[in-house]
């Protein structure tokens, strides 16, 4: 529902674990979580039920939310305007139901279901750490901000208008900090991915990865005043990218230095847009218009993305859109889920049921085959040849030796034998005499 004296303007939908085995509890999947300049913090279900009100304890307006979710704790990051971040840790506790509901629930005869079912778990948001950028002599401004593991550790980032990427670990010490860019504006946004941090100034886009906050900066020709940036998820190593003027386009960095154009997307918009990408598909977000409106792109075969109308997998699409969030199939079991915030602080949940295709591979074997199995055969018809040929021969050197041995005149043998002893014998003592 809307909050009419305070809209919220931020929303993150988070995965807050995966069980693996099922288990009579109403924990939910996932969570929304909506914020208001004020600090206004909202925690419900995807299904709209509201878990947790509560504030973040921010002196000035909020600038940037992000979230990171995990099987054993999901930590919120803020952002306000005078630069101060702080880290909550959102909680979620089942819970039992009470003595009344237990009672009647022992006086039927329906099956034994469990006391946590049916039970609004119990939702806790904590803060944890609040830190600020160093300050020498200035104070950099944040432009974006983002939660990611570099090497293990979870970090918190912090983009500047230098050009610089701050770390800071969950206790708030500071890391270390990467020049990233020289390009005006500094560093305008990050995207963080389960492999690295892709970050992206006005003329180019690159990476950061490892514990030491290794950068990779890309330049790719094609690209110009950067708005937004997505991965394909179908493809790691495919971006697509946003310009302000509301180009979009794909590009291949598959070994993170190097750029290769691949297809720029029809035009939806004379401003910027936001991205979401999907498996087989990106959604294109109009931003900065009267009635902004939604794209989908079917970006499954890489040469050619074809412009799917939105309607065609969304029903409402009246009402504009201030912020959009979204949970991938990889966290979210039964298709992606798509949150998108309007203007009166109102949030809208929808079910994204993709019909993707997979491009067939060809298999290249198929003209080798016949050549490969000739071959085979000839190999194994040459091997039982030989094989055959050396044991005969092998048979008749046994017998002819055989043979031989039968015809020896053993005494005679003895004979020479006990002859050349004695002789041999003779001459050491006729030498020793001497």
């Amino acid at each position: 529902p809307p909050r009419v004296e305070d809209p919220a303007t931020f929303v993150q939908l988070v995965a807050v674990g995966s069980r693996s085995v099922e288990t009579q509890s109403d924990l939910p999947r996932a969570v929304a979580l909506t914020v208001s300049p004020s600090g206004n913090c909202t925690v419900s279900t995807v299904t709209g039920s509201t878990l947790l009100e509560t504030e973040l304890g921010h002196s000035a307006d909020i600038l940037r939310v992000a979230t990171a979710g995990t099987v054993d704790e999901t930590m919120v990051l803020s952002l306000d305007a005078k630069g101060l971040m702080r880290t909550h840790k959102l909680l979620l506790t089942p819970t039992k139901s009470d003595k009344s509901d237990r009672d009647a629930r022992r006086a039927t005869k329906d099956d034994i279901l469990s006391r946590y079912l049916h039970v609004k778990p119990q939702t806790s948001l904590t803060l944890d750490r609040e830190f600020k950028l160093p300050s020498k002599g200035h104070q950099r401004q944040i432009t974006d901000i983002g939660i990611a593991r570099l090497g293990g550790p979870t970090y918190v980032l912090a983009a500047d208008d230098e050009g610089g990427i701050t770390a800071f670990y969950k206790n708030g010490t500071r890391k270390g900090r990467a020049i990233a860019t020289t390009d005006e504006g500094g560093v305008l946004g990050l995207l963080a991915t389960p492999s690295a941090v892709i970050f992206h100034s006005s003329r180019r886009f690159g990476f950061v990865s490892g514990k030491s906050l290794d950068v990779k900066a890309v330049l790719c020709e094609e690209a110009h005043n950067i708005s937004s940036i997505a991965v394909d998820a179908s493809s790691s190593h495919r971006l697509i990218v946003a310009s302000t003027d509301g180009t979009i386009q794909a590009f291949n960095v598959k070994n993170k230095s190097e750029c290769v154009y691949e297809q720029t997307f029809p035009a939806i918009s004379p401003g910027p847009v936001r991205l979401e990408a999907f498996r087989g598909y990106t959604l294109a977000f109009q931003r900065n218009v009267e009635n902004p409106k939604m794209f989908a792109f079917n970006t499954t075969n890489s040469k050619g993305g074809s412009l799917l109308p939105v309607s065609m997998v969304f029903e409402s699409q009246t009402r504009a859109k201030t912020d959009v969030s979204a949970i991938r199939r990889s966290s979210m079991e039964g298709g992606d889920t798509l949150g998108m915030l309007h203007p009166d602080g109102s949030l809208e949940i929808q079910k994204v049921l993709w019909k993707t295709f997979t491009q067939p591979v060809d298999d290249s074997f198929d003209f080798y085959r016949w050549p490969i199995l000739g071959l085979a055969i000839v190999l194994v018809i040459g091997y039982q040849y030989w094989k055959f040929n050396s044991g005969s021969s092998s048979d008749s050197k046994g017998a002819s030796a055989d043979e031989d041995l039968d015809n020896v005149d053993w005494k005679k043998l003895a004979e020479e034998t006990r002859a050349r002893a004695a002789a041999r014998k003779q001459q050491q003592s006729q030498a020793s005499s001497d």
